[in-house]
């Protein structure tokens, strides 16, 4: 496998069947007036994490177990049978209301790494030039293998398919964002009957 050097950009490919997850991870931006749409785990418990202590929360849903711990926001689904979406406002010591939507899925438990949008931008910025350029792209090729986030950087979970050639199925399964560098992961099987080499 080959991976070339591109302006502000990383395309890796993982195969997901040799690092399997037992739990997802994803960055989200808080948007003021915004709500957030979020997949969490409808049978283990979730935790929304954020940047700062003194979160308060709000929320008029009778299916939502939520419990706070500093900066810690853990919250489990009480009935298994609820598909619904849950709506869910959080209140940060700086005064900003901010609303979710928390989605039950059949997936593993979340963690939900909140951030500011200054915050996010400052962070990776300052990730990104604390590296050399090489440096940085192997930092963040360790990272997506990891399954970790690198400082300021914000991971979208996705499943859309970017198949480009007919033996293989290719799923983007994520994205990494920076400020000068993107990362992406994805699935790749070989839906043929022949081995497939990659150059």
């Amino acid at each position: 496998m080959k991976i070339g050097r591109l302006p502000g950009l990383l395309v890796l490919i993982l195969i997901f069947t040799l690092t399997p997850r037992v739990y997802g991870l994803s960055t989200v931006t808080f948007t003021e007036g915004q709500s957030i749409f979020i997949d969490l785990s409808l049978r283990n418990l979730n935790l929304i994490k954020f940047p700062s202590s003194g979160v308060r929360v709000y929320t008029s849903s009778k299916v939502l177990d939520i419990k706070v711990d500093e900066g810690n926001v853990f919250v489990k689904f009480l009935e298994e049978v609820s598909s619904s979406p849950q709506e869910v406002f959080f209140i940060i010591p700086s005064g900003g209301v901010f609303s979710m939507i928390l989605v039950p899925k059949e997936v593993p438990a979340q963690t939900i790494v909140v951030r500011m949008p200054k915050e996010e931008v400052s962070e990776a910025l300052g990730w990104e030039t604390s590296h050399s350029y090489i440096a940085g792209l192997k930092e963040l090729i360790k990272a997506m293998y990891e399954g970790k986030s690198p400082r300021g950087f914000s991971v979208k979970e996705v499943e859309e398919e970017k198949s480009l050639w007919k033996e293989v199925k290719t799923i983007l399964k994520q994205i990494y964002r920076g400020t000068t560098l993107q990362g992406e992961v994805y699935e790749i099987t070989n839906v043929s009957k022949e081995p497939v080499r990659f150059v």
